[in-house]
C-alpha cells in the first residue's frame, strides 16, 4: 500500500508526484515563502521593498544634511564663528525646516567645514593636475599676532579658459627667500601633486 504524501515529505523529497499533491504543496506557507525569496533574490537589491525604504530613509537624512552643510558653508564664507551654527539650527527649526536633532553642535559644524574644504581642495587639485599650464601667485601679509603669512593662488589655463583659484595660506617662519620658498612648497605639496615647471 502506497503511503499518502504529506507536505513535509514533499518539501524534503516527495514519493508521489500526483497533481493533487503538487497543488496542495503550492498552497503551503513554506512554498509561498520560498517563492517570494527566489523572486526577491532575482531582483536588484534596491528594487525590493526594503531597498526602496532604505532609499527613502537615506534621502530624508541627506536632505537634512544638505541644509546643515549649506548653513556651515554660509557661516564660513562670511567669516562667522562655528558657535553661531547652534542657534542657526534652532532658527531653521523655528522656520519649519526639517533639520532633525543630530549634528547640531559647533563641533559638528567644524567637521562639516573640514569636509567642505576637503572636497574643494580635491576639485582644485584635479583642475591643476589636469591643466597644461599653471602658475603661482603669492602675496605676503601679517596677521593680528604679527605672524608672517603667505597667501597662495594658482592660475591655470585649460582650453582657453583662465582661472585663478585659492590654494593655501601658509605661516612663514622667516621672510627670506628660503623661508618663503619652503612655505610655498609646503602649501603646494599638501594640495596638488605638482605644478609643472615649479617646485621639483
Amino acid at each position: 500500500m502506497q503511503r499518502k504524501p504529506t507536505m513535509e515529505s514533499l518539501e524534503k523529497g516527495a514519493t508521489s508526484f500526483q497533481l493533487t499533491s503538487v497543488r496542495a504543496h503550492e498552497l503551503t506557507a513554506s512554498h509561498k515563502r520560498e517563492t517570494l525569496a527566489i523572486e526577491a533574490a532575482s531582483k536588484p537589491p534596491m528594487d525590493s521593498t526594503a531597498g526602496k525604504m532604505l532609499i527613502a530613509l537615506n534621502k530624508t537624512l541627506a536632505d537634512k544634511l544638505i541644509i546643515k552643510f549649506k548653513m556651515v558653508h554660509a557661516l564660513a564664507k562670511h567669516d562667522w564663528p562655528s558657535t553661531d551654527y547652534v542657534w542657526q539650527c534652532s532658527l531653521d527649526q523655528c522656520k519649519g525646516l526639517a533639520i532633525g536633532t543630530d549634528y547640531r553642535s559647533d563641533k559638528a559644524a567644524a567637521d562639516f567645514a573640514h569636509h567642505i574644504a576637503e572636497v574643494e581642495r580635491e576639485a582644485v587639485a584635479k583642475e591643476v593636475n589636469d591643466a597644461r599650464f599653471a602658475s603661482l601667485i603669492v602675496d605676503g601679509a601679517t596677521d593680528s599676532a604679527i605672524m608672517e603669512q603667505d597667501i597662495i593662488f594658482v592660475r591655470t589655463c585649460e582650453s582657453g579658459q583662465v582661472k585663478v583659484r585659492f590654494l593655501s595660506i601658509e605661516n612663514t617662519p622667516k621672510s627670506d627667500a628660503v623661508g618663503v620658498t619652503a612655505s610655498i612648497k609646503h602649501g603646494v605639496e599638501r594640495t596638488v601633486d605638482c605644478i609643472r615647471g615649479f617646485l621639483p
